[in-house]
């Protein structure tokens, strides 16, 4: 067995639903302006907005795309998908800043 080869359905449900998390969590941090961070043995909190936010956000999409493209990879889909699937993630989020 490769590396790259899952070949285990929960495994891959795994992922995926992992993918789809840090999407919401990305889209929640840019239809929010950003987000509160807490303190430890605290309330406290600091709304974190601006640059700082958006790279947060685009770190949460990164992730969500490499968990998409080992689930692509493990079930040996075409580049199209790969393409196809960046793109979805990674653009609207560029294109809602913009109009925002």
């Amino acid at each position: 067995m490769k590396a790259s080869e899952i070949k285990s359905a929960w495994a891959r449900f795994g992922l995926i639903v992992l993918s789809l998390m840090w999407t919401a969590t990305a889209w929640f941090i840019f239809i929010q302006g950003g987000f509160h961070k807490t303190y430890k043995y605290t309330r406290d909190t600091t709304f974190v907005d601006g640059a700082s936010s958006v790279f947060m956000a685009y770190l949460f999409l990164c992730l969500a795309v490499i968990s998409f493209c080992i689930v692509l990879q493990s079930i040996q889909a075409k580049r199209s998908a790969y393409v196809a699937g960046i793109l979805l993630m990674l653009v609207p989020p560029v294109i809602f800043l913009l109009l925002k």
